[in-house]
């Protein structure tokens, strides 16, 4: 079921089409959106940063690393886990006639593999840390993208958050 105006299908489509290959087999595979920013435009739920250590070093801001499939299938995971946490089931059928989530009010959240560490930052911060672990020295590094994703999904109280672990093992993550 569709809950879009046939102009706001477009407008959404348009704005994918800006930022994200639709072709790409892990975006057709895994609905993740495969992006060459840091910062994207869209209001995705979250997007993996494809690497950019082929671009001159002179003009890039950071270095990312170009992510493995089993990356892409984990941020997929992790986006249908929020999809379920945040949206109603008529909701998100909705959302699926779109070729990966786009959401006008969702704090779109950026993952990349930095040399460092694996990193994220979301579409509302404007200022310092741009990616937790990185400015000004590292805090805290995180040697894989579950090991960042379960860092985000556990409270400050240290407890892990039991809808994410219970996603995991449900879904064999």
């Amino acid at each position: 079921m569709n809950n879009f105006t046939e102009a706001e299908l477009q407008r959404k489509n348009d704005i994918i089409a800006r930022e994200v290959d639709v072709t790409d087999p892990w975006v057709v595979k895994y609905r993740t959106p495969m992006v060459d920013t840091h910062h994207a435009y869209g209001a995705f739920v979250a997007t993996l940063h494809k690497g950019n250590e082929d671009e001159d070093e002179a003009t890039r801001l950071f270095e990312f690393f170009a992510p493995t499939e089993e990356d892409a299938e984990l941020v997929g995971h992790y986006i249908k886990f929020l999809l379920t946490r945040w949206y109603n089931k008529s909701y998100i059928n909705s959302l699926n006639v779109l070729p990966v989530d786009l959401d006008p009010g969702v704090n779109t959240m950026f993952f990349g593999h930095m040399a460092h560490s694996w990193v994220y930052n979301r579409s509302s911060w404007q200022n310092q840390p741009f990616f937790p672990g990185r400015y000004p020295e590292p805090k805290k590094t995180f040697s894989s993208l579950l090991d960042l994703i379960d860092f985000i999904e556990t409270g400050s109280d240290g407890v892990p958050n039991p809808r994410w672990v219970a996603y995991k093992e449900e879904n064999n993550v």
